[in-house]
């Protein structure tokens, strides 16, 4: 166990960490539907990285569900009726800082597999 690198567990903690402290703070300005809504897109973070990092293949239909759940964030976001009329209300700021959160743990849990 001493033998085997610590750099990746630490590049993967730290990751982790900025996840939780950038998600944590958007979440104290956003609704809880709004956090819900704006999860959906560490689906789009995992495909993405995914390729990126382990050279993964997906299917037409598999990449075709992935742009639905972005497109129904993106809708939900934009329009102004239930969980997304607290989004607008929060501003952009914590907007993107919550899908951050999930861009940052998307990135540690496939960053070293």
């Amino acid at each position: 166990m001493l033998s085997v690198p610590k750099s990746p567990f630490l590049i993967v903690g730290i990751l982790e960490a900025l996840a939780a402290a950038a998600g944590m703070a958007a979440a104290a300005n956003l609704s809880g539907p709004s956090t819900t809504v704006l999860s959906q897109t560490f689906l789009v973070w995992q495909i993405f990285f995914s390729i990126i990092f382990l050279g993964r293949r997906y299917s037409v239909n598999q990449i075709l569900g992935c742009t639905l759940v972005a497109l129904g964030v993106i809708v939900s976001v934009a329009s102004g009726s239930g969980a997304a009329h607290s989004l607008n209300e929060a501003g952009v700021l914590w907007i993107l800082l919550m899908v951050l959160s999930f861009l940052l743990q998307g990135a540690g849990s496939h960053l070293y597999r």
